[in-house]
C-alpha cells in the first residue's frame, strides 16, 4: 500500500474575517480549537439566528433553488410581502409562500437554478420595510491536497484548495469514521468550520480513537459569497428592512484514509475495507 507524505506549506495572507451562511445554517458542535488554519482565523460560537430580536430577512441562493425567511416578533401579513430576483435581462417573483403557525416567520421559495458567475439582485417588499442586495454566484471548489483515495500516515494533515471566483469564504467539512482491522466502524464523528483562506490543517489529535486501525475521512470544501452570520455582523442589503443575502456554490468532496504509524507495514488486499 502506497503511503503519501506531504510537505508543510508557509502561511498565506488571508484576511481575519470569518463569513458564514446566513439565517438557518448553523455550525456543528465540535470545538473549533480542534482544527487549525494556515494564515487565517476562525470565529467561535456562530449562531443560526441573526438579530433574533428584530425583524429581518435572510436570503439563500444555491445552484438548484432560492429561499428567503422573513422573521419578526409580531405576526406577519403575507399579502404585503414579496421577494423578486433579477439577473441579466430576466426577473421573477418567488412563487411560493408559507407562513409559520405562530405567523412570525414567512418562508419564500423559488425552484429556478442559479448559475456560476451570474450576478443576482434581490428586491424585498413588506409592511416592515424594503431591502435590496446583489451578489455574484460563486464557482465550484477544487481540492488540491490531499487527493481522492490517498492513504496518509497519521500526522497533521494539510488541506489546500483553489481560490474560487466570487467566493467570500469556504466551509470545510470532515466526516470521520474510525475503523478496526476488519473494517468495522468503532466511532464516527463530524466537524465543520468556515475559513476565508484556501488552506487548513487537520491536527493529528483529530485521529485519537482508541484501538483504531485506520480512519476513513469524507472531506468536503464548499464556497460561499455574501453576508456574515455572526450576531454582530451588519446586513449586506440596502433599505429600511435588515437583509442578509448569501449564495452557496457547489462543493467538491471525496474520501481519503489515515493510518497510525504502527500500522505502516500493514498490507491490505486491494483497497481498504468499505
Amino acid at each position: 500500500m502506497k503511503v503519501k507524505r506531504y510537505k508543510r506549506f508557509p502561511a498565506n495572507g488571508c484576511s481575519k474575517i470569518l463569513i458564514l451562511l446566513v439565517g438557518i445554517l448553523i455550525l456543528c458542535g465540535l470545538s473549533f480549537a480542534s482544527l487549525s488554519s494556515i494564515g487565517c482565523t476562525k470565529k467561535k460560537g456562530i449562531t443560526d439566528v441573526v438579530n433574533d430580536n428584530t425583524t429581518y430577512i435572510s436570503i439563500w441562493l444555491s445552484s438548484r433553488e432560492s429561499t428567503a425567511f422573513l422573521r419578526s416578533n409580531t405576526p406577519l401579513d403575507t399579502s404585503s410581502a414579496d421577494v423578486l430576483k433579477s439577473w441579466n435581462d430576466s426577473s421573477l417573483k418567488f412563487p411560493d409562500k408559507y407562513l409559520s403557525p405562530d405567523k412570525k416567520e414567512l418562508f419564500f421559495w423559488d425552484s429556478t437554478n442559479n448559475t456560476y458567475g451570474t450576478t443576482y439582485t434581490i428586491f424585498v417588499t413588506s409592511d416592515y420595510g424594503t431591502a435590496t442586495g446583489s451578489c455574484v454566484f460563486p464557482d465550484m471548489t477544487h481540492i488540491i491536497q490531499p487527493q481522492h483515495l490517498d492513504t496518509l500516515l497519521l500526522d497533521d494533515i494539510i488541506v489546500i484548495w483553489t481560490t474560487v471566483h466570487g467566493a467570500d469564504f469556504y466551509k470545510l467539512i470532515l466526516d470521520t469514521r474510525a475503523c478496526d482491522s476488519s473494517g468495522s466502524y468503532i466511532a464516527e464523528y463530524y466537524f465543520d468550520t468556515l475559513l476565508t483562506c484556501t488552506s487548513s490543517v487537520i491536527p493529528s489529535t483529530h485521529f485519537d480513537v482508541y484501538n483504531a486501525s485506520y480512519y476513513k475521512i469524507n472531506l468536503t470544501i464548499r464556497s460561499y459569497a455574501g453576508a456574515q452570520p455572526i450576531p454582530e455582523a451588519p446586513p449586506n442589503m440596502q433599505g429600511s428592512l435588515r437583509g442578509f443575502l448569501t449564495a452557496q456554490g457547489n462543493n467538491e468532496g471525496f474520501q481519503f484514509f489515515v493510518i497510525p504509524s504502527q500500522f505502516n507495514n500493514c498490507r491490505f488486499i486491494g483497497s481498504l475495507p468499505n
